[in-house]
């Protein structure tokens, strides 16, 4: 009888750790995805932030590629970086491209902190997500 109780209970217990490892991975992934999803509301933030500044500030900019803004005569002798960069709330970003096409202008912005990046469309005045990337290069 014993041997029968000590296979039992070591069933159980083999049991009570599996899903306690399938609950643990569960968790995990929960907070990963809530990570994933935090950065993208910045990043989100961040680019509305960023045409807005440039809408009410620097509109002559949004014809134009970024390679092409410290040429403009709109910013009278401003350091383009201080354009490229911004801050909403205690994250900073910077902006990575801007190319303005016929619908409005595609744009990446990424997080000074590091990780991914946020690629965006400006399309007829509406910004649209195109998605994360991750610092090394690969999609999120």
């Amino acid at each position: 009888m014993l041997p029968l109780a000590s296979v039992a209970a070591l069933m159980l217990l083999l049991s009570s750790l599996s899903l306690q490892t399938v609950s643990l991975q569960a968790r995990r992934q929960l907070a990963l995805q809530l990570r994933q999803r935090q950065q993208q509301d910045v990043l989100s933030s961040a680019a509305q932030h960023l045409l807005g500044r440039l809408k009410r500030h620097h509109g002559c900019l949004l014809d134009l590629p970024a390679s092409d803004w410290a040429q403009a005569p709109c910013l009278a002798g401003m350091p383009v970086e201080a354009i490229r960069q911004g801050q909403v709330g205690v994250h900073r970003y910077r902006l990575l491209s801007y190319t303005p096409d016929a619908a409005g202008a595609q744009l990446q912005l990424a997080l000074a902190s590091g990780g991914p990046s946020g690629a965006f469309a400006l399309v007829n005045g509406q910004l649209r997500e195109q998605g994360l990337r991750a610092a090394a290069g690969g999609a999120v």
